[in-house]
């Protein structure tokens, strides 16, 4: 909300009228959502029940007036979302798609645990900011190194051959054409794609040249995928759940476009579990089933919704004494997924060592950073000193 009244009146008020506007414009919202979410406990109260004796139509035109409120809530919280909050006022995420073009490319060569040393020792060609650069993350310990240090140990010209090399420092001149701040990226931590996700992304990208242009695309992608899956809110849940949604959606802060937008197939696990959720709803469990598989091998974690509804499955088997409409749908169609899809990515994406890589990467990242990156802290910013 605030970005998008930052955007609309910021070079026209003072900064306390500005406030003013932000805080009545929030204040509105506010009101229409607790109108909307109360009214069924409000039209009990007796006053209001009276008013609704005496004049029929108050009731329908209350609901109207907040379902209008409503909507006008889901729109500039979209408009906040997907234009108020880019990254730094362009549409593209340039940390996350160098970690993620970069690898995804080569990831043969790279694995999980050498961008960082081959752009040191491929970039220092291209910016003088790669060879300045004190200390960096060692990704196979997660610990911060001397440059040299890591590179004393480097096998990156052994890696490539040179038709690779020189595509990599070719790709890797684009991304040093935007000055980023070198000092601070490779002290991130790395690259985190499942081995499917990498198949799949790699895919897109070697089919593409690298341009402003064609990342935006790319990014477009997700936006796509997000639009899929409030319009499947509404067509399994109706309007109210859907605009509820979108305007949860849109201000969930560690969720914020600035963090997650911009990049590739960032939000392809989002999209395919609020679609999971509305094929239940509708029945669907053949999609279900797909879906789950789908989100689970982009990003591991679904697979607890997968888990859930197994559990709900289990209870209703045990209650009834018997098989619940749409299990046998859904568990198949989703162990026939997960088969297909794990066994592509095995064919043609490294094979299972690709899959042992990735786990060895993400328990140093469990070891190292789980603690305050998942789970409740992290859903309230709680104890951000951490």
């Amino acid at each position: 909300m605030r970005a998008v009244i930052n955007t609309l009146l910021g070079p026209f008020v003072s900064q306390p009228a500005h406030l003013t506007v932000q805080l009545v414009v929030s204040a509105g919202m506010a009101a229409a959502l607790l109108l909307w979410a109360g009214w069924p406990w409000l039209g009990e109260v007796r006053p209001i029940k009276r008013l609704a004796a005496v004049s029929p139509q108050l009731k329908v035109r209350l609901q109207r007036a907040a379902m209008s409120l409503l909507t006008l809530t889901a729109i500039l919280t979209s408009v906040s979302y997907f234009y108020g909050s880019r990254n730094n006022g362009t549409w593209i995420q340039r940390w996350d798609l160098y970690h993620t073009v970069m690898t995804v490319k080569y990831d043969k060569e790279l694995s999980y645990f050498d961008l960082y040393n081959c752009t040191v020792e491929f970039g220092r060609d291209l910016s003088p900011k790669l060879r300045t650069i004190p200390k960096m993350r060692d990704l196979r310990s997660s610990q911060l190194v001397p440059t040299e240090t890591s590179l004393a140990t480097s096998e990156c010209k052994e890696r490539f051959t040179p038709a690779r090399r020189d595509a990599f420092v070719e790709d890797l001149a684009f991304f040093c054409r935007w000055d980023l701040p070198w000092w601070r990226m490779l002290k991130d931590k790395g690259y985190n794609g499942t081995p499917h996700y990498t198949l799949v992304t790699g895919t897109l990208f070697k089919n593409i040249d690298l341009s402003y242009a064609n990342l935006v695309a790319v990014g477009l992608i997700d936006v796509a995928l997000v639009g899929i899956a409030f319009a499947s809110i509404l067509w399994g849940f109706g309007r109210r759940t859907a605009l509820l949604s979108i305007i949860f959606f849109c201000t969930n802060f560690p969720g914020r476009f600035a963090h997650m937008g911009g990049s590739v197939l960032r939000f392809d696990y989002i999209a395919g579990l609020m679609i999971c959720a509305a094929a239940i709803k509708r029945e669907r469990y053949g999609l279900v089933g797909f879906l789950l598989a789908w989100a689970t091998l982009v990003r591991g974690f679904p697979a607890l919704f997968g888990a859930g509804l197994l559990v709900v499955l289990a209870w209703e088997f045990a209650a009834h004494r018997r098989v619940p409409a749409g299990a046998p749908r859904l568990v198949g169609a989703g162990l026939l997924s997960l088969l297909v899809l794990f066994g592509a990515t095995v064919a043609f994406g490294g094979g299972l060592e690709a899959w042992q890589a990735w786990m060895d990467n993400m328990a140093i990242h469990t070891r190292n950073t789980a603690s305050y990156r998942i789970g409740l802290k992290h859903l309230f910013m709680a104890w951000p000193q951490v």
